[in-house]
């Protein structure tokens, strides 16, 4: 996905590092002021505050974004995803904003496959828990789901149909669901995330409990 945009602005402004750099900057941002939205949605401005600051100065975030990596742009497109369930929640005329979370998933998804689904994940997991059917099946949410996975269903298709898999397989090989099933040398051992949230961002890690317990709590 991050591509198409970068090659866009190449087109429009011209080739140089600046330019390369500028769609996943820009996801940067967009990203930051999402988990502000959120934060202040959910709790008030000072936990939007908060959340924007915790992500912005979190180990190699900017850094990354530098780097032209799909990284930042996968979150960026999964706090959209995210911010368009909350919106659409409570009032059943602002059921719209799920026109945003499929949008954004489906940036997502394009961007770095199975990570994408994340959000509708979630979305699907917390209505089951709290018993939601109807918003489960409301035709708005399945609507998101359809423009999230449809479109990257018929790419499939249509890639496995005219190439004979060929194309399909060689893309597996470089998917992050390749990497986690079956590329050996590259798997790391159950307990490696664990190791590296407490090695490398253990100065977020009373925050992120605190905030968990009071998810939990509400």
């Amino acid at each position: 996905m991050s591509l198409w945009p970068t090659a866009l602005l190449f087109k429009g402004l011209g080739v140089s590092p600046a330019v390369a750099k500028l769609f996943s900057m820009t996801m940067t941002v967009v990203a930051v002021m999402g988990l502000f939205a959120l934060g202040r949605i959910l709790v008030g401005p000072w936990m939007g505050w908060c959340a924007g600051l915790a992500f912005l100065f979190t180990n190699h975030v900017l850094r990354i974004a530098r780097q032209c990596r799909p990284d930042l742009p996968l979150i960026g497109f999964q706090v959209l995803a995210f911010l368009g369930l909350v919106l659409a929640q409570g009032n059943r005329h602002r059921r719209g904003w799920y026109l945003l979370t499929g949008l954004a998933s489906l940036g997502a998804i394009m961007t770095k496959e199975v990570v994408g689904l994340v959000p509708l994940a979630a979305a699907v997991g917390y209505f089951i828990l709290r018993r939601q059917w109807r918003e489960l099946f409301h035709p708005a949410f399945l609507g998101a789901i359809v423009l999230a996975i449809g479109p990257v269903a018929g790419w499939v298709w249509l890639e496995k149909a005219l190439t004979h898999d060929t194309l399909w397989k060689n893309y597996f090989q470089q998917s992050f669901a390749f990497f986690l099933t079956e590329a050996e040398h590259l798997r790391q051992p159950w307990t490696y995330y664990g190791w590296a949230i407490l090695d490398k961002y253990w100065y977020l890690l009373p925050w992120a409990l605190a905030g968990g317990w009071i998810a939990l709590r509400q």
